[in-house]
This record gives structure tokens, C-alpha cells and sequence, in this order.
């Protein structure tokens, strides 16, 4: 069942509409979200427009993000090699089937 929820996110309230099952997620992401807002707050005490600081928090969120895809594709790329050299092992011992 779909329930609306408000939640405030970066200073912003917003109304969102989630499934029972994706409560404690929501409010993970919510937590996720301000916490990076009040890092980009604390690292650039100069810059004083919310929607700046927000902007910087939400490229930090993107660039943590890439950087975590990237690591995935790394070790999907390591793996299909490893998959590949075990396979050329097997063959090579030529095992009576």
C-alpha cells in the first residue's frame, strides 16, 4: 500500500509517495541528503545561498556515486577475468568428461 509522506529535505519540505516496505529507506535517503547539506554548510562557512550549498551537496552526492559505479565495473572486470583464467585452467587439464 502507497502512503504519502512529508519529509524535509536540504531545508526544502517536499511530499513523497513510497510503499509501506520503503519507510526506513526513505528516511535513510532523507538522512543521507540533509547530512550532506550540513557537511557542504560546515566546508564552505563563505558561501551563505542555500541554493549554492545545495548544489555543492549535490555534486558531492554525484561524484561519491560515479565513484562507487567505478568501483563496480572494476571489480566485475577483475572477476570475468578471474572466471576466464579458471576456465582456460580447465581446459587446459583436458579432464576425461
Amino acid at each position: 500500500m502507497s502512503i504519502e509522506r512529508e519529509v524535509k529535505i536540504m531545508g526544502i519540505p517536499l511530499k513523497v509517495i513510497v510503499e509501506d516496505d520503503q519507510e526506513l529507506e526513505l528516511n535513510s535517503v532523507v538522512s543521507l541528503a540533509n547530512e550532506k547539506y550540513i557537511e557542504a554548510e560546515r566546508k564552505n562557512r563563505n558561501i551563505v545561498d542555500s541554493n549554492r550549498l545545495r548544489a555543492i551537496a549535490i555534486f558531492n552526492i554525484v561524484t561519491e556515486l560515479q565513484t562507487i559505479k567505478g568501483d563496480k565495473e572494476n571489480i566485475k572486470e577483475k572477476n570475468n577475468k578471474k572466471i576466464k583464467n579458471l576456465i582456460n585452467m580447465l581446459d587446459s587439464l583436458a579432464l576425461p568428461i
